[in-house]
């Protein structure tokens, strides 16, 4: 939902200040949207590294946009 408000043209402190959280999780939520194939099948089925759930996905710095660079990054490989 958030990903598609951000399309509309909405900043991220926007739709924080409408679903009345911080503006950094909403940042680090829509990151999600972007990691590859690979990683998001792996947490939706609970198969990602323990090092990795989702909570720690989170707390991550921005993630690079190339899917080779995400799986060394997230130790997916």
């Amino acid at each position: 939902m958030w990903f598609e408000e951000m399309k509309t043209g909405l900043s991220y402190k926007e739709i924080a200040d409408e679903a009345k959280v911080d503006q950094r999780l909403v940042a680090r939520t829509i990151q999600c949207a972007f990691l590859t194939p690979h990683i998001t099948s792996a947490i939706l089925t609970g198969q990602e590294p323990k090092s990795r759930s989702y909570q720690k996905l989170l707390r991550l710095p921005p993630l690079p946009s190339d899917w080779q660079k995400q799986r060394q990054l997230l130790g997916f490989i």
